[in-house]
């Protein structure tokens, strides 16, 4: 051992790669294996290039920085591999492949760290603890600030949610946050994988808290920029309500169907209680709120009597009566009937009169403020 670390050292100086620092760093790496300090407890080291493969023990040695020698077993290393793209159908093979022209120079090429170790004067080291260690603090900082989008595949259920792992660190993902709507069967989960980022971290567990409507949320404004008015699409119903039935399409997308957007054969079926939860379901995007609020129809475009500038020319500046159809905490959606068809307008909070209590169903006459041709959005005052 000493041999063939004394022909390393000498060949690493003939190369100008290493210095030592002092006359005796030569003896001190002879003895110990190192040459500027102990290792106490555990460092992380940089590693310089792999320096020899024993097939038969199924280990490894690697260079690392202060020119310490390493060895490493490939079976407890075999998930930082695999986590860096490299599948081998057993050791051999990836011992062999490491021996090989190829496996020193991605060694030699990547910016890896191990972790070492020293225990009872034996030092031991660990790329797939160091690549562990770097990703918690990878995800600690993106609990201040996240800003990166994860793949995590659900290994199992547990307490509400699922145990999901991300690059090789186990975490927990609530059922309130796994996806769009509320979750009809936890089963369908099992194996999937799903875009994330980081929500918090439970101390106690110390585990990390991922969620998938954060990562809804944080891309919501590109993705639905992809969405087109007036096509069809197919989703999941993940819900009803007395007057509308929610819908989920793309495990991304939730819009709203209310009864007066629907055929008269769907109506039929709504009323019916054809739609359950999980039951497929095809409609049209009608329109998107400026908050991405969607409004679907099972309405064709091609069957309108007006458009939405024949509407702007017909009720801009005037007052027409609608119904109510939906609430929400930043205004109140009205439905305009004309000549055998129908337009959403908003009414915003902020325009709210003291008096003014909205119901679902309460039909009212209100001001067609402003009518936007472009992005079909009706904007609406209350009746002075």
């Amino acid at each position: 051992m000493i041999e063939k670390n004394y022909e390393t050292v000498l060949r690493l100086l003939k190369d100008n790669e290493y210095e030592f620092d002092h006359p005796d760093a030569m003896d001190n790496y002879l003895k110990w294996g190192f040459i500027k300090k102990d290792i106490v407890g555990e460092e992380q080291l940089q590693v310089l290039e792999l320096v020899s493969v024993n097939i038969q023990k199924g280990e490894f040695n690697v260079l690392c920085e202060n020119l310490l020698e390493i060895p490493l077993s490939y079976k407890k290393e075999k998930k930082f591999f695999e986590l860096n793209d490299l599948f081998f159908s057993t050791t051999e093979e990836a011992l062999i492949w490491l021996n090989s022209e190829n496996g020193r120079s991605w060694f030699k090429t990547g910016d890896f760290k191990l972790i070492a170790t020293e225990e009872n004067g034996v030092i031991k080291g660990s790329l797939f603890k160091n690549f562990i260690l770097n990703k918690r603090i990878e995800f600690f900082n993106q609990v201040k600030d996240s800003n990166k989008v994860y793949k995590a595949k659900i290994l199992e259920k547990n307490r509400g949610g699922f145990i999901a792992i991300i690059d090789g660190v186990k975490t927990f993902l609530p059922g309130s946050l796994a996806a769009a709507n509320k979750i009809i069967d936890f089963n369908d989960f099992i194996g999937k994988s799903v875009n994330v980022m980081i929500e918090d971290y439970l101390k106690d567990d110390k585990t990390f808290i991922v969620s998938n409507k954060k990562y809804i949320s944080h891309i919501i404004n590109e993705k639905i920029k992809n969405l087109e008015i007036g096509k069809l699409y197919f989703g999941k119903v993940t819900g009803t309500s007395k007057f509308s039935i929610f819908i989920e399409w793309d495990n991304f997308f939730t819009g709203l169907l209310h009864s007066s957007e629907m055929t008269e054969d769907e109506k039929l079926k709504f009323n019916n209680d054809f739609y359950q939860p999980g039951s497929d379901i095809s409609f049209y995007i009608k329109q998107i709120t400026d908050d991405n609020k969607i409004i679907l129809t099972n309405k064709k475009e091609e069957n309108k009597n007006i458009t939405i500038e024949d509407f702007k020319n017909k009720f801009e500046k005037s007052y027409l009566e609608g119904e109510i159809f939906n609430i929400t905490d930043y205004g109140t959606f009205v439905k305009f009937n004309y000549e055998n068809d129908s337009f959403v307008g908003l009414l915003y909070y902020k325009d709210y009169t003291n008096d003014f209590k909205p119901k679902i169903g309460d039909k009212l006459n209100l001001f067609i403020n402003f009518v936007d041709i472009k992005t079909n959005k009706i904007y609406l005052k209350i009746k002075k």
